[in-house]
């Protein structure tokens, strides 16, 4: 956690707009946040992702803060350390979101509500669903954890680009080793 809470303070300060960083557990999220809170290193506001707290609630969280750092103009940033349905069910940005919020869409050229997308570790065994436990009890060697992986993983990325005519500014950061691991090629080529 110290390695990768450092990584987020270097990568939160290049960061043109606000920074989504997606976890795995909410231990990793409070483990993350305390360092980052306890360093100061990061100007602006860290949402952390808490057991009970819905993520359309946390998203509305992170347009407010977003909108208020763009409105103060004084190089803030959010941070939102975030887990589950943020990997699949997540859309923000100044498009939609922004619109239903605040009642006018930010224009695609402008839009920096979120620019990087931060990704500590790989989603494995992150899905706990019946259906894929299921799965892994019937077919243990097909590879359903990699599959289910390698498909979150996607939809992760795919938070970051949501609509054409954004700034070319946007990046996504893995943190991951077990992507450039020479005997874990084969297994991650999904990821690739």
């Amino acid at each position: 956690h110290d390695a990768v809470a450092i990584a987020l303070e270097i990568e939160a300060q290049r960061a043109v707009g606000n920074t989504l960083v997606l976890c795995t557990s909410y231990h990793t999220v409070h483990q993350l946040a305390q360092r980052l809170e306890t360093a100061k290193a990061i100007k602006g506001t860290i949402i952390e992702a808490t057991q009970g707290v819905s993520l359309q609630s946390q998203a509305r969280q992170f347009l407010v803060a977003a909108k208020a750092a763009r409105d103060n103009d004084q190089g803030e940033r959010v941070l939102w350390l975030a887990i589950g349905n943020a990997w699949t069910g997540l859309d923000v940005g100044g498009h939609e979101p922004w619109k239903a919020l605040f009642g006018e869409a930010l224009p695609a050229e402008v839009d920096n509500v979120l620019t990087d997308l931060v990704i500590p570790r790989l989603p494995f065994r992150t899905n706990q669903s019946l259906t894929h436990m299921y799965r892994i009890k019937h077919k243990p060697n097909f590879p359903w954890d990699v599959l289910d992986a390698a498909l979150r993983f996607k939809q992760g990325i795919g938070r970051l680009v949501r609509r054409q005519s954004l700034p070319k500014n946007r990046r996504i950061i893995i943190l991951d080793a077990r992507l450039v691991v020479p005997n874990q090629r084969d297994r991650h080529s999904l990821f690739t």
